[in-house]
C-alpha cells in the first residue's frame, strides 16, 4: 500500500512538473511574440494603388530599399532602383517582376559619393521621361571609417546627405504635380546640435548629424518648393547591411551573441519599409513632418529651425555648385 502510494505521488509530481514547464514555455512563448510584434512597429493600412505613377527608390538592392521596391511594384507603380552595383539591381528587377508580374521595374547606375555619377543619372532618367510621383532618399552608410569622396566630402556626409541632396533639386523639373520627396532618417538625427560636426566627433556623432541634415533639408524644401511635398521617415532599428561596419555586429561570435535580442527587437527590411511606403502613399501628410510607426510626428528643435536650415540650404548650394535661381525656376516649373 505505501508503495502505490509513493508511486501515486512519484506520477502527480510528474504531472504537475510537465505542467509546470508547460505553462512557463507558453508564457515565454507569448512574450517573446509579444514583444516582438510591439518592436516589429505599425504597418501601412493604407490600400491605394500607385498605378502609372513612376518612383525612384535609393538604395534599393537589399535591406529597406528593396522592401519598399517590392510593396510598390505591387501596388502598380512603375519602379526605378538607383544603384551602385548594377548586378545587384538587376537581380533585384527580375526577382520583383517575377512575384509582382509588374514589367515596369528598372535599374539605373546612381552612387551618391561622387556629383558626376548624380548628374548623368538625372540625364538618363529625364530622357526616359519618367513623371515621377515620388523620391525616396534611402540609401545610407553607417559607422563607415572617415574618408573622403572624389569631391572632397566625407562619405556618410555625402552619402547621406549631400549626394541626396543635389540629386533632390536636380531631379524637382521631372517630379509630378503633388509628387512626394521622402527622406528615410533616423533617430539619430537627435544627436545633433550644430552644423558644424566637432573635429573629435564619433562614427555615430557623424552618422546622426548626416540625418539631421537631411532632415533640415526636408524642413526648407517643404517652405520653398511648390506643388511638391516632403517627409522624413523614420523606419526604426531594422535589420539591414547597414551595420556591416558596426564592430558589435561585425564581429561573428557577438553578433551570434546579440542575436536573440535583435531578433526580439529589430525590425526585418519589410517592416522597416511599413513607414516609408505610408508616407509614398498616405493621403495628404503634412508638408515637412516626421514619421514614425506611420504616424506623423515632428523631429528634434534642431531640426525645425528655419534659421538651421536656411544656413545648410546656402551651404549645400555652395558645396554642390547649385544656384538659388535654378530652385525658383524649377519651383515655378512645378506650380504650373
Amino acid at each position: 500500500m505505501r508503495m502505490r502510494q509513493i508511486s501515486f505521488l512519484s506520477d502527480t509530481e510528474k504531472n504537475m512538473s510537465k505542467l509546470f514547464w508547460s505553462s512557463l514555455f507558453t508564457l515565454a512563448a507569448a512574450a517573446a511574440f509579444s514583444l516582438k510584434r510591439y518592436f516589429g512597429g505599425m504597418n501601412c493600412r493604407c490600400n491605394q494603388r500607385l498605378d502609372c505613377k513612376a518612383v525612384v527608390i535609393t538604395g534599393a538592392t537589399s535591406g529597406i530599399g528593396k522592401a519598399l521596391a517590392l510593396e510598390v511594384a505591387k501596388r502598380g507603380a512603375q519602379v526605378i532602383l538607383a544603384c551602385r552595383d548594377m548586378k545587384a539591381a538587376w537581380a533585384v528587377v527580375d526577382e520583383i517582376t517575377k512575384e509582382t508580374h509588374n514589367e515596369g521595374v528598372y535599374a539605373l547606375p546612381l552612387d551618391l559619393t561622387n556629383f558626376k555619377s548624380i548628374n548623368e543619372f538625372c540625364g538618363l532618367l529625364s530622357e526616359c521621361e519618367f513623371d515621377i510621383y515620388s523620391l525616396v532618399n534611402n540609401a545610407a552608410v553607417f559607422y563607415l571609417p572617415l574618408q573622403t569622396t572624389a569631391d572632397g566630402f566625407d562619405v556618410t556626409f555625402q552619402t547621406n546627405y549631400l549626394g541626396p541632396f543635389l540629386l533632390t533639386l536636380k531631379m524637382l523639373p521631372s517630379m509630378a504635380k503633388n509628387g512626394r520627396i521622402v527622406n528615410v532618417s533616423s533617430e539619430a538625427h537627435k544627436l545633433c546640435s550644430s552644423l558644424d560636426i566637432p573635429k573629435q566627433a564619433g562614427l555615430f556623432e557623424v552618422y546622426g548629424h548626416s540625418k539631421a541634415c537631411l532632415n533640415l533639408l526636408t524642413l526648407k524644401l517643404a517652405s520653398t518648393v511648390d506643388g511638391v511635398s516632403a517627409v522624413n521617415v523614420d523606419p526604426g532599428n531594422v535589420e539591414t547591411k547597414i551595420f556591416r561596419n558596426f564592430p558589435l555586429l561585425s564581429n561573428p561570435l557577438l553578433k551570434i551573441l546579440l542575436w536573440p535580442i535583435r531578433f526580439l527587437t529589430v525590425k526585418r527590411p519589410v517592416q522597416g519599409a511599413q513607414s516609408v511606403l505610408h508616407a509614398i502613399i498616405c493621403p495628404q501628410p503634412a508638408n515637412g513632418c516626421y514619421i514614425r510607426d506611420c504616424k506623423e510626428e515632428w523631429p528634434s528643435d534642431f531640426c525645425m529651425n528655419d534659421t538651421n536650415a536656411d544656413a545648410l540650404w546656402h551651404r549645400s548650394l555652395q558645396w554642390t555648385k547649385m544656384t538659388e535661381e535654378y530652385v525658383l525656376q524649377t519651383n515655378e516649373y512645378s506650380s504650373v
